[in-house]
């Protein structure tokens, strides 16, 4: 779980740019949710490079998703847009400088480690938080337009992986994406089988709650997602040694019970 400061940038122009910067402060539940608590550093860094591909690798789905319902001819909502980010390092710029207090680090910067590392994205103006899904729960949380976008784009990214990978705990704030009002989606998890993507991945439980939860709307049907990416998870099941009149291919599992579950309420000055 992360916590945000705003964070104010200075270009060489004098113009300001505004910007909020994210650490992590746990990395489990059974950790003190205390937001002053810091994360060991290189598990910092390594989570929120884990968060940075998260954020590209939706970008980049959601344009595939977007040619998809296009050459389909299906009209979905058009302005849904990952946010920009990327990951920065404090480091020293005079002998006795130490970390900034909102990184928590008292022990000032090390050779052997790296400093402290900061997720950094643009800052919003709206802070109403819109939740679509949640970690372990895919049901539809809203009936607009821009919902059932997000839940047929979940779908996709579902099928298009072949039941490897599923965005979940989507959510956004209302903003301007392409001169039009749209909603910025932030920190989004993803379950994958090996459950290796990060914090919140729950590998093929968490795939399985996406089987369990989700529920096609009327963008999935008219995409026949619902007959192209079938909620069953696809195994890839090894054949015997290649002899005549054997052969190999892949099993599907159909899914019966899984857990529900959430991932909690947002909190202020607090994020997922």
């Amino acid at each position: 779980m992360k916590v945000a400061f705003d964070l104010a940038v200075v270009n060489t122009d004098g113009k300001e740019e505004r910007y909020v910067a994210k650490r992590l402060y746990r990395t489990s539940e059974d950790q003190p949710q205390t937001f002053t608590r810091v994360v060991d550093r290189a598990d910092n860094r390594a989570y929120l490079e884990a968060d940075a591909f998260r954020l590209a690798l939706g970008e980049h789905l959601l344009h595939e998703f977007y040619e998809c319902a296009k050459e389909w001819e299906v009209p979905v909502y058009q302005y849904l847009k990952f946010t920009q980010a990327f990951l920065g390092e404090e480091l020293p710029v005079q002998v006795a400088r130490m970390p900034s207090v909102a990184s928590g680090v008292q022990d000032g910067f090390l050779n052997d480690v790296v400093g402290p590392t900061w997720l950094i994205e643009p800052k919003r103006a709206s802070q109403a938080i819109i939740s679509y899904t949640t970690t372990l729960n895919h049901a539809p949380r809203g009936s607009d337009f821009a919902a059932k976008t997000v839940h047929a784009f979940a779908h996709y990214t579902f099928g298009s992986s072949e039941s490897s990978l599923v965005f979940a705990d989507l959510q956004g704030t209302s903003a301007r994406v392409d001169g039009n009002d749209g909603v910025i989606l932030f920190d989004p998890m993803t379950h994958t089988r090996n459950g290796g993507s990060g914090l919140g991945d729950f590998g093929t439980k968490g795939l399985e709650t996406f089987i369990k939860t989700h529920r096609c709307n009327e963008l999935c049907k008219k995409l026949e997602f619902d007959k192209k990416f079938p909620l069953e998870l696809i195994a890839d099941i090894p054949g015997p040694e290649s002899t005549e009149g054997s052969q190999s291919g892949d099993e599907t599992l159909t899914i019966d019970d899984a857990d529900d579950g959430n991932n909690g309420a947002a909190q202020e000055n607090e994020t997922e």
